[in-house]
């Protein structure tokens, strides 16, 4: 009987141990559980705050970046009004040299316009005159061919 009160202690410190090794079993596999959701957790909080802080860095990176980019608008624009400035001034000067020429040139072509209308004139008047003397010679040398008749039928 003894051996087998024995027996049995020993049968039930076995299921209990099995018993235990189950619950801790369970129970670990629950801290397991509970350390992968926190672990998950922790690394999501860490993920959302890294990715907070390269947001932050971006953040300062561009309005680093529109700081210059605003300087430089302001340099570049600083120089466009002084081009602009100094293109008008070339601009005009160039233009005034230029309308003054062209207004010289064009004084001067009025004038050999107007000194070839004269010119054509006179050789219009002097064209006239040539033909009416022309003319005029001729019908004086019709009248002395009539005359040179009339004297020749006379004389005869």
């Amino acid at each position: 009987q003894k051996l087998t009160s024995e027996r049995q202690i020993c049968h039930v410190a076995k299921s209990e141990r099995d018993k235990a090794k189950r619950e801790l079993y369970q129970e670990s596999k629950k801290n397991a559980e509970v350390r992968r959701k926190f672990l998950k957790t922790l690394r999501s909080r860490h993920g959302i705050e890294l990715e907070f802080f390269r947001t932050e860095e971006q953040r300062e990176k561009q309005q680093k970046n529109n700081t210059v980019f605003k300087k430089e608008a302001k340099t570049l624009n600083e120089k466009a009004k002084m081009m602009e400035k100094l293109w008008k001034q070339t601009v005009e000067k160039l233009y005034a040299i230029h309308q003054t020429k062209q207004e010289l040139y064009k004084n001067y072509l009025e004038r050999r316009i107007s000194f070839r209308r004269r010119k054509m004139s006179m050789l219009k008047n002097k064209i006239e005159f040539f033909e009416r003397r022309t003319k005029e010679m001729k019908s004086d040398e019709m009248e002395m061919i009539a005359e040179k008749e009339r004297l020749t039928v006379e004389g005869t």
